[in-house]
């Protein structure tokens, strides 16, 4: 080993130096710790390949470290690296920048700052915001025993987490070694404190009931929880200054006995009583169930002797995914099957003859599944029982089934389009109809379907027959009238015959004249009157400059007549198409041509031509009572959902209007 350290002289090279890692090379025998740092050792009988290797090892440390700095600086967007010039090429001018051994980018820098100055402006405001946002980051927040109990409370709220979850020990421990100084609330205190905060927005929404200026839209729905309570649920719906479609829970009334109609309308009108809506009434929508017969009758009678005007045929709306799930019954109805196919198996004992194959053979409405994707967990359910064996299915009878899920594709679309977001339905409604009147007639004038599904086509069409009739009152034709891409031309379009169309324009017209037409002469001139959206972007641009043009303009521009028939002019213009966007956003963007007519728009459109809406608030049930939680007092239910509904729709209110502001700044540079 001396003999081998003697004839050759050891050279240690480094591939890579970490940061202030010493240059000096240790003497010959000593050992040295260089964790994960590559060495070589190179012998002196060939100093030119070891001159060639450090300078390529140079190189590739040089461009191992700056590609690495590069990456975590602003300037990676600016420069690649060129392996042929062995450097960072400048992507805005192909200017090679040799590497910095110790991978420094400031070079870099400096060549943006010289040759591209528009560019490193904009770099610097960027490594500002950056600054700003790590400072607002790093800031201490002052620890707030109240302001984490008012987070908590909203947190088993809105996630309808169970009270007891603060006695939870692995809960506990998660939010001590967040901040040991936190003092959890008792499950008693949550609960109080969920009470307070009920009190307090029950009052908020009835002053925020207080400035509502137009019509007011109800949908009224019974909801049966898991412990068997009865509620009913009130959902409002109207169309504010903003033209932003809102719908609220009411209330969730805890109903006693049997649900009759006279039982839910006294309901209803204690509800309305309690926020003074009474005469606020536009529109009520429920489902198509006897009880609401009833229901409707008596609520016409209490409203009569309040001296308040309630008209059932006008007023009431049916819901329209009710009458379709009625109408797809009746179809499924007819979706039969012949003598139930016998399971033969070894593994299986045969079926008891003295059995009665009547009681088991039935409909298959309700336990059909919905694909044959199904079919083989839903044939080895069965197969667990004797009895359930019998209704396992043959191959053609799957065939049925694949036939009928093809004729009601149609009916779950147009379900689908009645559930997304809060839009207007009104006109919507009217489409579906006429879709689905299609569909059925399509179905009906084609031979090469079986039979059996061209009667159930005739059910479906019988069903909706039934419900159709009810869908020419007030609300609807004006919510399609009103509709700008709809108007009158609908019914043309849809191929209403002549005196039908001319009674809805009579019908129209006949509402606009009675209640809504402003008197004469009370009316400002169209161009005096202006939305606050047009009138803050006007304002800016009178800030930013003096157009001479727009202040010629402004002086010849005459005003419309002030006895100009608003309904008439928007009757005479053509709809508007479809890529327009949003039927609010047409009627924001023109409420300063129709100022009285876009009022009548505001109540009309904003009811409800379904039950969705109140089937929302009902579905976060399941979720609060839990199969732990069915000692749940019906008090705490009803405040828990409707707290909830409240609070959700002021967290979306906060967080539109943060993106409104936000957009604006935007564009005027703020």
């Amino acid at each position: 080993m001396t003999e081998w350290r003697d004839t050759y002289s050891l050279s240690i090279v480094f591939r890579f130096r970490a940061p202030g890692m010493s240059e000096s090379v240790p003497k010959s025998g000593t050992s040295a710790d260089y964790g994960n740092n590559d060495i070589q050792i190179i012998s002196d009988d060939d100093e030119e390949d070891q001159r060639i290797k450090k300078r390529k090892i140079a190189q590739r440390g040089a461009e191992e470290i700056g590609t690495l700095k590069l990456k975590k600086s602003l300037l990676n967007v600016h420069f690649e690296w060129d392996n042929t010039e062995n450097g960072f090429m400048c992507i805005h001018c192909r200017n090679i920048m040799k590497a910095d051994k110790s991978g420094s980018t400031s070079n870099l820098g400096r060549h943006i700052k010289r040759k591209h100055p528009t560019i490193h402006a904009n770099n610097i405001e960027s490594q500002n915001k950056i600054t700003q946002f790590t400072y607002s980051v790093d800031k201490e927040v002052k620890y707030s025993q109240e302001e984490f109990e008012k987070s908590l409370v909203n947190f088993i709220l809105l996630s309808s987490q169970p009270f007891t979850l603060v006695q939870e020990k692995s809960f506990i421990e998660m939010i001590y070694k967040c901040n040991p100084k936190t003092q959890l609330p008792s499950a008693t205190t949550i609960k109080r404190r969920i009470t307070e905060l009920y009190d307090i927005e029950k009052n908020n929404l009835k002053n925020l009931i207080q400035s509502i200026e137009s019509k007011v839209s109800f949908t009224v729905d019974v909801w049966t929880s898991k412990t068997q309570v009865a509620f009913q649920g009130v959902m409002m719906h109207w169309i504010g200054k903003d033209w932003t479609l809102n719908e609220l829970p009411l209330d969730l009334d805890i109903l006693h006995g049997s649900h009759t109609g006279e039982t839910l309308a006294t309901s209803f009108m204690n509800i309305l009583k309690e926020f003074d809506l009474h005469n606020r009434i536009l529109a009520i929508t429920t489902d198509n169930a006897s009880n609401c017969d009833t229901f409707f009758s008596n609520i016409q009678m209490q409203l009569e002797l309040k001296g308040i005007e309630f008209d059932i045929e006008n007023q009431r709306v049916r819901c329209l995914a009710h009458i379709i799930n009625l109408a797809c019954k009746d179809a499924i109805a007819f979706l039969k099957v012949g003598k139930p196919s016998k399971f033969n198996s070894s593994d299986q004992s045969e079926v008891d003859e003295d059995e009665d194959e009547n009681n088991l053979h039935q409909d298959y409405g309700d336990i059909i599944p919905t694909g044959s994707i199904l079919q083989k967990p839903f044939e080895n359910t069965l197969r667990n029982d004797k009895k359930l064996a019998l209704l396992i299915l043959a191959e053609d009878e799957w065939g049925k089934v694949q036939e009928m899920l093809v004729f009601l594709k149609p009916f779950k679309k147009t379900t689908n389009y009645l559930q997304e977001g809060v839009i207007p339905t009104m006109a919507l409604s009217a489409l579906i109809y006429q879709k689905l009147y299609d569909h059925l007639e399509n179905y009906s004038n084609d031979n090469t379907h079986s039979e059996w599904i061209l009667v159930a086509a005739k059910q479906a069409y019988d069903k909706l027959n039934k419900y159709y009739p009810t869908s020419d009152g007030l609300v609807y034709v004006v919510g399609t009238v009103l509709d700008p891409r709809c108007k009158m031309e609908w019914y043309n379009r849809a191929c209403f015959e002549k005196p039908i169309i001319k009674e809805y324009r009579r019908i129209v017209k006949q509402c606009w004249e009675s209640k809504c037409k402003p008197i004469l002469g009370r009316i400002e001139p169209t161009c005096q009157r202006q939305n606050s959206a047009a009138s803050y972007f006007d304002n800016k641009k009178k800030n930013i400059s003096n157009d001479l043009f727009d202040e010629l303009m402004n002086k010849n521009k005459k005003p419309q007549s002030e006895n100009r028939d608003e309904l008439q002019t928007y009757l005479d213009e053509k709809p508007i198409s479809c890529e327009f966007g949003s039927v609010l956003l047409w009627w924001q963007a023109n409420e300063y041509r129709f100022p009285t007519l876009s009022k009548m728009a505001r109540d009309f459109l904003a009811v409800s031509g379904t039950g969705v809406p109140v089937e929302r608030l009902f579905s976060g049930g399941p979720d609060l009572i839990a199969p732990r939680r069915c000692s749940l007092r019906p008090s705490t239910i009803r405040k828990c959902m409707c707290l909830k509904g409240w609070v959700t729709s002021k967290n979306q209110e906060a967080i539109k209007k943060q993106s409104t502001d936000a957009i604006v700044e935007k564009m005027f540079g703020k």
